[in-house]
């Protein structure tokens, strides 16, 4: 409450677009890949989980449930969206991070001992943030390893941009929890180390824009 995240939204374009009362919060689970320009393939069919900012629910929410439930996609409205929101975030600054900096699939880093025990650090420091921010995480660390064993070689797609060289998520994926764990007061040393190294990773290959602002507030303290 009472915060903007830089790394989300640097110069505050969506937050003056799109203002809080006209969003309604979703996270998406599934694999898929961009095969075109926006085209998108779906090798699972995926989730879709809805739910008001404030927590509250809504009929707007329920109608769009429901036309996303009509085209085939299973679709809910949650009472606490800013816990699923966690929920995929802990994922993505953990495994997405390792994909990108060794080319690996999700299955592979999650059964692999000493990249599993480098994602369950990384989601122990973004928990920390988590809590400290209200959210209830709905697994433990080894569930949430265990559930990225079950996904298969998937690629993530931060890995998909990265060999596709489109621009990457590098800042809503990892350095947001980085600016979080500022605003809440909890060390996150890690993760400021993975977030160096994936920024790096995505210079080098020409996928990631430069912006003086974002370096200053989110270079590692």
């Amino acid at each position: 409450e009472g915060h903007s995240l830089v790394s989300v939204d640097p110069d505050g374009a969506m937050l003056r677009s799109f203002p809080t009362e006209r969003v309604i919060g979703c996270v998406v689970v599934g694999a898929s890949s961009v095969v075109a320009p926006g085209a998108v393939r779906s090798a699972t069919g995926g989730s879709y989980t809805l739910g008001e900012p404030d927590g509250s629910t809504s009929e707007r929410a329920a109608r769009l449930a429901a036309a996303l439930e009509a085209t085939g996609f299973g679709a809910r409205v949650g009472p606490r969206i800013r816990d699923d929101i966690w929920a995929k975030l802990w994922g993505n600054v953990s495994f997405s991070s390792l994909a990108v900096l060794t080319g690996s699939g999700l299955a592979s880093l999650a059964n692999d001992p000493s990249t599993a025990k480098l994602a369950s650090a990384i989601m122990a420091e973004a928990q920390a943030v988590a809590e400290a921010l209200g959210a209830r995480l709905p697994m433990t660390i080894a569930q949430r390893i265990e559930q990225t064993k079950r996904m298969g070689d998937h690629k993530t797609s931060i890995l998909q941009d990265l060999e596709a060289r489109r621009p990457m998520e590098v800042d809503a994926m990892v350095g947001c929890v980085c600016e979080a764990g500022r605003i809440a007061g909890v060390a996150t040393p890690l993760i400021d180390g993975i977030y160096g190294l994936v920024r790096r990773r995505a210079r080098v290959a020409g996928c990631y824009p430069e912006n003086p602002s974002l370096e200053r507030l989110l270079s590692p303290a």
